[in-house]
């Protein structure tokens, strides 16, 4: 049943030896991509098995017809994707790097991306075994050097196999997720920065059910694939964390949002970033942000002793920078917090377990106020704001930054509270210290 459809790149997509071994199941339709894709759709309709051996991008050609004559009659055509992603020496108008956007999102169409020549094969045959259409996308030139495993399984054993990824490495909080050929650098990364690296094969459909376990462990996520980055695998992935309300940091690597120009493959990769060092150096940079990004926080909690059943009291404080001011002198290590002399934000927080209007709730906002007057007397020009202020004209106290009169509190509070500034070591004596620290 299988039938080899080419639209006159025989010697281009490597299809020489096939049409001279089995040339009646071999059809070379001339520069007419939309014809190729046609034919192999009524060829389909009719009980054939046909592979259209197409490149990347002369595949948006037939676009139109993959749609209405493919797809919305899912037929079961696979379509070898050759010279998906950099092609270097071919230039900008054979740059395979639009197929995983425009694929995606076609209903009924499924995308492997093979990391190697052998992995390829594999999936090429796993593809076959479909009763849908499928496309494989692979790059131009020879793989890495993997051996062929000659041997093929049965078509209906393989048949499952669709939408499978394959964990490479386990590492540490950084998960690696390649598609295709960027599993190469994203080892050689995973080997230096201790990452978990996940061979993914799959765009669509994607493998959630082990992305998902990853992501559980795993609090950052970079994104590797030779394709556009809009749109592409990276899209792919934030999209199922957005489905299942997962919020992670995600980046994502790939070829940017302009034509790429003619050279050498490798200098290319190399250019964008997408070999080995400019992805590690594309982690680390984007780690230093991150931590310059970072909130400094403080979390307190206690239970005051002489309340019994009282609930719990947390008081959590985030120092953040002013976004508009350059982050990097901000949240420097060496210099003290209280020697900064750039403006910085308070953000407090009080939780407290009982209902609003109970003591607890009013205690734990008074003892913020107690650590927002401290902090704007130690910090110069320091903003102070409450996300949480159930006690009248709270948030207006921060923002002017007067403490609270004692003669407007209870003093059994005032003493509860101060008790429970001494129980945290946010006294006078050691508040500067607690600071700095």
């Amino acid at each position: 049943r299988l039938v080899g459809i080419t639209p006159a790149m025989r010697e281009g997509s490597g299809m020489v030896e096939y049409s001279r071994l089995f040339p009646d199941r071999y059809v070379d339709c001339g520069i007419a991509e939309q014809h190729a894709v046609t034919m192999a759709a009524g060829l389909a309709c009719e009980g054939m098995k046909p592979v259209v051996a197409i490149y990347s991008t002369f595949l948006q050609r037939g676009y139109d017809q993959l749609i209405h004559d493919v797809a919305l009659q899912n037929l079961p055509v696979v379509f070898a994707l050759d010279r998906a992603g950099i092609v270097g020496a071919d230039g900008a108008t054979h740059a395979g790097v639009f197929d995983i956007p425009y694929l995606r999102c076609v209903p009924n169409m499924a995308i492997a991306c093979p990391s190697d020549e052998n992995e390829c094969r594999q999936l090429l045959t796993v593809a076959y075994a479909q009763q849908t259409p499928v496309a494989v996308r692979y790059p131009r030139g020879s793989g890495p050097g993997e051996a062929i495993q000659m041997a093929l399984p049965e078509l209906e054993s393989v048949r499952a196999q669709i939408g499978k990824a394959l964990i490479k490495r386990q590492g540490s909080d950084l998960l690696l997720l390649a598609f295709g050929p960027m599993l190469a650098p994203a080892l050689k990364v995973g080997d230096e920065l201790d990452a978990t690296v996940v061979d993914m094969r799959w765009v669509k459909p994607l493998d959630e059910e082990t992305l998902l376990n990853l992501v559980r462990h795993h609090s950052r996520i970079v994104v590797l694939e030779e394709g556009a980055v809009q749109g592409g695998a990276a899209s792919a992935v934030m999209e199922c964390l957005h489905h299942h309300r997962i919020l992670r940091d995600v980046l994502a690597l790939g070829v940017p949002d302009e034509f790429t120009e003619h050279g050498d493959p490798a200098g290319l990769l190399a250019e964008m970033g997408l070999d080995a060092p400019g992805v590690q150096a594309a982690i680390d940079g984007w780690d230093d942000l991150r931590r310059r990004l970072q909130p400094d926080r403080r979390c307190f909690g206690f239970f005051h002793p002489q309340l019994p059943g009282e609930p719990l009291i947390f008081v959590e404080v985030a120092l953040v920078p002013d976004i508009a001011d350059d982050v990097g002198p901000l949240l420097d290590k060496k210099s003290p917090l209280v020697e900064s002399k750039k403006q910085r934000t308070a953000i407090f927080y009080s939780i407290s377990n009982c209902q609003p209007g109970l003591r607890g709730v009013s205690l734990g906002n008074f003892l913020i106020k107690r650590v927002a007057d401290r902090l704007m007397q130690e910090v110069p020009g320091l903003k102070a704001y409450s996300t949480l202020s159930p006690i009248p004209g709270f948030t207006r106290w921060l923002d002017q930054g007067a403490a609270i009169d004692p003669q407007q509190t209870s003093p059994s509070r005032l003493k509860k509270a101060e008790q429970a500034l001494v129980t945290l070591g946010l006294h006078q004596a050691k508040w500067a210290e607690r600071v700095r620290a």
